[in-house]
């Protein structure tokens, strides 16, 4: 036998001459030793198959982590926030900021957001129209004909033949212009009456002006764009009641031609020959706006019925 068997260093020549009593255990001894190391071996290697599967489970388990991560993210982003806040920005009449915000807003990854987003790019298409920038307005409701469902593609085409028709304008068309918008106003589309009251506005027709813009109310509020022209045809008309109260609706609508209709404020209170509150509102627009030429030749313009004394040749020196 070899001394792997007997680790008690007894050798053979050794283990003929024990007694059976002491060979019995000696092997008993022996059996033992070898249990306990199989024991010890089955356990080690126990700990090794539970430290591999813990690994795998954790190796596992990140990697679903990092797949959920990454479903969140596309799912859950600052899309709508974003959309939110460009809405909010629209409603107020601040359309540069509401247009910075549906940009971003579409810009955002995340899943399942068509839907979303056509009904966002429809707003988009809105607020160019609000400022006059017809090229983006075409190419915003492109897009939704392009990728849009069969209800989005209907929904947007008459605001691209609206659009279209406003681009005919810039162009100094106004003709061409008339007759595109009287189409979408013959279907039904009241929207289209605010432009086409545009066009007359433009071309001196303030009847035609009038009725369509009368037409567009009839479904929709007033806003500061429509309140300007109408209190401004108004102003000119010398009909100072109907224009001083669009100007108040107005200014009570949003912000967006704001500055406008305080110019208009302006008028009707010299109209009034309340000089001394026509200068008091020139002076606060100029002061907040001033570049804008026309604010301050209307301050110069007060600025002698207020100030100078008739009797003097001289103008006297603004005070500081």
């Amino acid at each position: 036998m070899s001394d792997n068997r007997f680790r008690d260093n007894t050798d053979e020549a050794e283990f003929e001459d024990l007694s059976l009593s002491e060979r019995e255990e000696i092997l008993r001894s022996e059996a033992r030793r070898r249990y306990v190391a199989r024991q010890e071996h089955q356990r080690r290697k126990k700990t090794q198959n539970t430290l591999a599967t813990v690994g795998k489970i954790f190796v596992a388990t990140l990697v679903i982590f990092i797949i959920l991560a990454y479903i969140l993210f596309n799912i859950v982003s600052d899309k709508k926030k974003n959309r939110d806040k460009g809405i909010k920005a629209f409603n107020k009449g601040d359309y540069e900021e509401a247009i910075d915000y549906f940009s971003k807003s579409i810009e955002a990854k995340q899943w399942f957001s068509t839907a979303m987003d056509m009904d966002t790019y429809f707003y988009l298409g809105d607020t160019y129209m609000r400022i006059g920038d017809y090229e983006n307005a075409k190419q915003t409701y492109h897009l939704i004909q392009a990728f849009g469902s069969e209800k989005d593609k209907e929904k947007a085409q008459p605001y691209l033949n609206i659009s279209d028709a406003m681009d005919e304008v810039d162009a100094g068309n106004y003709d061409m212009a008339v007759e595109k918008l009287k189409v979408e106003v013959d279907n039904g589309d009241t929207d289209a009456a605010l432009y086409l009251g545009s066009c007359y506005y433009m071309m001196g027709e303030n009847k035609k002006m009038l009725e369509s813009y009368e037409l567009y109310l009839k479904d929709n509020p007033l806003d500061s764009y429509l309140a300007y022209q109408i209190s401004t045809y108004y102003l000119e008309n010398d009909n100072l009641e109907l224009a001083k109260a669009y100007i108040d609706s107005g200014l009570n609508a949003d912000t967006a031609y704001a500055d406008r209709l305080r110019f208009n404020n302006v008028i009707y209170a010299e109209k009034q020959h309340d000089f001394d509150t026509a200068f008091q509102l020139i002076s606060e627009l100029k002061d907040q706006f001033p570049d804008v030429e026309e604010y301050q030749r209307e301050y110069d313009f007060l600025y002698t019925r207020v100030n100078v004394d008739p009797t003097l040749s001289n103008q006297p020196e603004e005070s500081e």
